[in-house]
């Protein structure tokens, strides 16, 4: 099946490791093997989606707006898309700025792109661009094909083995986390893996990934769950806010600099 043609992420084109964070395994970059097995044994789940919202996005006290029968079928055109993109469109996400940055790379720490499918930012941040890690709040990855998923709802392993791609998704999501909380100072982040009937929710942090079942377009949690991220404290999203940034001519700054060797650059 030519991945080209159901719009996987990314467009490789002609050129087969053109996108070297491609899931599609023919042309996947090595690492991508490599947080595979990093992550390997570190996952957990399929958790009840009720039981993640309760632990890690609490009931905020603004009232969540229901899932009217608008905002369900524009969900429930996931289903009908003929394409991965054309399910970018009819996505909801209160009060945040949601910004499509497939075609958009950004340069993580290691020196090679990342190109998550989109990125959520807050409404009043200072993005550089469409792709901005530095800024972003949580990354959203979308998969026009059920085979593409890692993970299995009722099956004692939690691990679907089918697929090539289905394995590889998970390297290129672990991928997407690490680069998220190496640009910033977070504790833990969340990410949403999308496909055409349901998401699954995900919360990262250093020792491993939490994974909740199968969550319906129609199920109340699915708008829950960016209602209350978007109310939450920033701590409770992820944000470290023991960390401080210090100005340029702050003398803890020199003495850092002192004692790593590391010399101003105009």
């Amino acid at each position: 099946m030519d991945p080209t043609k159901l719009g996987a992420t990314p467009i490789l084109k002609k050129e087969s490791t053109s996108q070297v964070y491609s899931s599609w395994h023919v042309g996947r970059d090595e690492r991508i093997t490599t947080m595979l097995h990093e992550i390997s044994g570190r996952v957990v789940g399929p958790i009840r989606v009720e039981d993640f919202l309760n632990e890690y996005l609490p009931k905020v006290p603004e009232p969540c707006p229901k899932c009217t029968t608008e905002t369900g079928q524009k969900h429930r055109t996931f289903s009908a898309s003929k394409s991965e993109f054309a399910m970018y469109k009819p996505w909801f996400c209160p009060n945040l700025e949601l910004v499509d940055a497939h075609n958009t790379p950004v340069v993580d720490l290691g020196g090679k792109q990342v190109k998550p499918d989109i990125q959520i930012y807050s409404a009043n941040c200072r993005r550089s661009g469409l792709s901005d890690m530095t800024q972003t709040e949580m990354i959203v990855e979308f998969k026009f094909t059920p085979e593409d998923d890692t993970f299995k709802d009722n099956r004692p392993s939690f691990f679907k083995h089918s697929s090539n791609t289905a394995h590889d998704t998970l390297g290129q999501i672990t991928l997407y986390a690490t680069a998220h909380q190496a640009a910033q100072f977070w504790t833990h982040v969340f990410l949403v893996l999308v496909f055409p009937k349901y998401a699954r929710f995900m919360h990262w942090d250093r020792s491993g990934v939490i994974v909740t079942e199968e969550v319906s377009f129609s199920n109340p949690s699915y708008i829950e769950f960016f209602w209350q991220f978007n109310h939450v404290k920033p701590d409770v999203c992820g944000m470290d806010t023991t960390a401080t940034e210090f100005p340029h001519n702050h003398p803890i700054v020199a003495k850092a600099k002192r004692s790593l060797g590391v010399e101003d650059v105009d």
